[in-house]
């Protein structure tokens, strides 16, 4: 039994001189970090380990630092300061501040350049897979346009047009300065309700990005780009403007018979 209490009383004494030891290493990083200067309960924090460990300089450094480099604080210094008529102690507040910003700015830009090549490799596929699905879209349209189905639609859209009245303009004008900025009432007077068959089948919906799927619901535009009809309903009532080619649908309706 006194074997075990003195093996015992050893292993809580090398715990003990390893938790001091690491609470020694933790007190130097903290005292020596001047980062944490400019942030509130930080800085507070870091006084306090130096202050208790005897370093009473020390902690009055950081506190003037504090002063110095914290956004509001600083600002607050340097407009006593200037208040007592201590230019030059307000001028270098505020040189104390512009250099840790600086120094902030620096600090955060080398954290993150490891991680610049990895995004601007997303944002190249990211392209390369938005410029595939326009692609994709257009493709699509162009075979619908050409096909006897297209045929079809370009009668309807001829029936459209006829209701509105409106005189010939061409779709290769800017489609915001025909758009007005409002609404459209109704998806059908524009667009062509049908289901998605042939060319359309596994083209993707530029609104939702899913593929559309044999017989769902799809709108036709005037400039035949296909969209989900639920989707259609969201994007084309607030924004009657194809997200494909960035034609207004009444321009792309008037242009098809011109």
């Amino acid at each position: 039994m006194a074997q075990l209490w003195n093996e015992l009383a050893k292993q809580v004494k090398s715990s003990g001189s390893e938790m001091v030891r690491a609470g020694s290493d933790l007190a130097q990083k903290v005292t020596s970090s001047s980062s944490l200067d400019a942030i509130p309960l930080a800085s507070q924090g870091k006084s306090f380990v130096q202050f208790a460990s005897g370093d009473r300089e020390g902690a009055e450094r950081t506190q003037d630092n504090f002063t110095k480099r914290c956004p509001f604080v600083s600002q607050v210094r340097s407009t006593l300061e200037h208040h007592r008529g201590d230019v030059a102690s307000a001028r270098a507040t505020e040189a104390e501040f512009d250099r840790n910003l600086r120094a902030a700015d620096e600090a955060a830009k080398a954290a993150l350049a490891p991680l610049e090549p990895l995004a601007q490799r997303f944002l190249g596929m990211a392209g390369e897979a938005a410029e595939r699905a326009v692609d994709s879209a257009d493709r699509a349209a162009q075979s619908l346009y050409e096909s006897e189905l297209g045929r079809g639609f370009r009668g309807r859209f001829g029936d459209l047009l006829a209701q509105h009245h409106v005189s010939p303009d061409s779709c290769g004008r800017s489609s915001r300065d025909r758009w007005d900025g409002r609404g459209i009432a109704s998806l059908d007077r524009y667009t062509i309700l049908t289901e998605a068959s042939g060319p359309q089948c596994g083209v993707q919906c530029s609104c939702c990005l899913e593929s559309m799927q044999e017989g769902e619901a799809i709108r036709v535009l005037p400039c035949f780009h296909t969209l989900h009809d639920r989707c259609a309903e969201q994007w084309l009532l607030k924004q009657p403007i194809c997200p494909v080619c960035r034609c207004d649908l009444r321009s792309s309706l008037e242009a098809m018979h011109s």
